[in-house]
Protein backbone atom coordinates (compact mmCIF):
# COMPACT_ATOMS: atom_id res chain seq x y z
CA UNK A 1 0.00 0.00 0.00
CA UNK A 2 2.86 2.41 0.73
CA UNK A 3 4.34 1.97 -2.71
CA UNK A 4 0.91 2.41 -4.26
CA UNK A 5 0.43 5.66 -2.34
CA UNK A 6 3.84 6.87 -3.49
CA UNK A 7 2.97 5.95 -7.08
CA UNK A 8 -0.31 7.85 -6.87
CA UNK A 9 1.55 10.87 -5.49
CA UNK A 10 4.20 10.73 -8.23
CA UNK A 11 1.58 10.36 -10.95
CA UNK A 12 -0.35 13.29 -9.49
CA UNK A 13 2.72 15.44 -8.93
CA UNK A 14 4.12 15.22 -12.46
CA UNK A 15 1.42 17.33 -14.17
CA UNK A 16 1.63 19.81 -11.30
CA UNK A 17 5.40 19.95 -11.77
CA UNK A 18 4.95 20.61 -15.48
CA UNK A 19 2.48 23.42 -14.78
CA UNK A 20 4.38 25.09 -11.96
CA UNK A 21 7.92 24.71 -13.23
CA UNK A 22 7.93 24.26 -17.01
CA UNK A 23 4.94 26.36 -18.09
CA UNK A 24 5.60 28.84 -15.29
CA UNK A 25 9.19 29.23 -16.49
CA UNK A 26 8.08 30.26 -19.96
CA UNK A 27 5.31 32.52 -18.65
CA UNK A 28 7.40 34.09 -15.87
CA UNK A 29 8.25 37.29 -17.81
CA UNK A 30 4.50 37.91 -18.12
CA UNK A 31 3.64 36.75 -14.59
CA UNK A 32 6.26 38.86 -12.80
CA UNK A 33 4.94 42.21 -14.07
CA UNK A 34 2.86 44.38 -11.74
CA UNK A 35 -0.82 44.57 -12.60
CA UNK A 36 -4.14 42.79 -12.44
CA UNK A 37 -3.67 40.46 -15.45
CA UNK A 38 -0.44 38.87 -14.11
CA UNK A 39 -2.06 38.41 -10.70
CA UNK A 40 -5.08 36.77 -12.33
CA UNK A 41 -3.03 34.46 -14.57
CA UNK A 42 -0.63 33.49 -11.81
CA UNK A 43 -3.42 32.64 -9.38
CA UNK A 44 -5.27 30.67 -12.03
CA UNK A 45 -2.12 28.71 -12.91
CA UNK A 46 -1.46 27.83 -9.27
CA UNK A 47 -5.13 27.02 -8.62
CA UNK A 48 -5.31 24.78 -11.70
CA UNK A 49 -2.12 22.96 -10.73
CA UNK A 50 -3.21 22.37 -7.12
CA UNK A 51 -6.72 21.33 -8.15
CA UNK A 52 -5.43 18.94 -10.80
CA UNK A 53 -3.02 17.38 -8.29
CA UNK A 54 -5.83 16.71 -5.83
CA UNK A 55 -8.15 15.44 -8.56
CA UNK A 56 -5.54 12.95 -9.80
CA UNK A 57 -4.91 11.92 -6.20
CA UNK A 58 -8.64 11.25 -5.86
CA UNK A 59 -8.67 9.18 -9.05
CA UNK A 60 -5.73 7.11 -7.82
CA UNK A 61 -7.33 6.24 -4.50
CA UNK A 62 -10.87 5.90 -5.86
CA UNK A 63 -10.01 2.66 -7.67
CA UNK A 64 -9.15 0.89 -4.42
CA UNK A 65 -12.16 -1.20 -3.41
CA UNK A 66 -11.44 -1.13 0.34
CA UNK A 67 -11.42 2.68 0.62
CA UNK A 68 -14.71 4.39 1.38
CA UNK A 69 -15.58 8.09 1.07
CA UNK A 70 -12.67 8.86 -1.25
CA UNK A 71 -14.46 12.08 -2.20
CA UNK A 72 -12.70 13.46 0.87
CA UNK A 73 -9.67 13.87 -1.41
CA UNK A 74 -11.65 16.40 -3.48
CA UNK A 75 -12.21 18.84 -0.59
CA UNK A 76 -8.94 20.77 -1.15
CA UNK A 77 -10.21 21.68 -4.63
CA UNK A 78 -13.09 23.53 -2.97
CA UNK A 79 -10.60 25.35 -0.77
CA UNK A 80 -8.62 26.35 -3.87
CA UNK A 81 -11.76 27.60 -5.61
CA UNK A 82 -12.84 29.65 -2.59
CA UNK A 83 -9.35 30.99 -1.84
CA UNK A 84 -8.42 31.93 -5.40
CA UNK A 85 -10.84 34.89 -5.86
CA UNK A 86 -9.85 36.20 -2.44
CA UNK A 87 -6.18 36.14 -3.40
CA UNK A 88 -6.90 37.68 -6.81
CA UNK A 89 -8.91 40.54 -5.32
CA UNK A 90 -6.28 41.17 -2.65
CA UNK A 91 -3.60 41.47 -5.35
CA UNK A 92 -1.49 38.53 -4.17
CA UNK A 93 0.77 37.23 -6.93
CA UNK A 94 2.04 33.72 -6.10
CA UNK A 95 4.64 33.89 -8.87
CA UNK A 96 6.26 36.96 -7.35
CA UNK A 97 6.04 35.41 -3.87
CA UNK A 98 7.69 32.12 -4.82
CA UNK A 99 10.32 33.73 -7.04
CA UNK A 100 11.23 36.01 -4.13
CA UNK A 101 11.31 33.02 -1.80
CA UNK A 102 13.53 30.99 -4.16
CA UNK A 103 15.97 33.70 -5.19
CA UNK A 104 16.22 36.13 -2.30
CA UNK A 105 19.56 36.36 -0.54
CA UNK A 106 18.12 36.20 3.00
CA UNK A 107 19.55 33.50 5.24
Amino acid sequence: MRLYAFDVHCNSFFPMFVMLYVIHYFLSPLLMVHGFIPVLLSNLLFMAAASYYHYLNFLGYDVLPFLERTTFFLYPIGVCIVLSPILILSGFNPSRYFMNMYFSRRL
